[in-house]
């Protein structure tokens, strides 16, 4: 994954814009490549709900029930 800040500064009919956008690049295992832009606020949402995925999925590898007995 590559990833960079882009801030667009003015616009043909705003002079003072200063809006930030993530351009993000993605190569998958089979060497294909989707690049895409997204809003700050986008980026920000995508950032929230992969920590809450990522807590979830640790939460459920800690409960006693789904742990895999090593001794049988």
């Amino acid at each position: 994954m590559k990833w960079r800040v882009d801030v667009t500064i003015m616009t043909s009919k705003i002079n003072r814009l200063f809006r930030p956008s993530i351009l993000m690049q993605i190569t998958t295992t089979h060497g294909e490549i989707y690049t895409f832009e997204m809003s700050s606020q986008a980026f920000h949402q995508l950032r929230f709900t992969v920590a809450k995925l990522l807590k979830e999925m640790d939460n459920l590898d800690n409960k006693p029930i789904l742990k895999i007995d090593k001794q049988m």
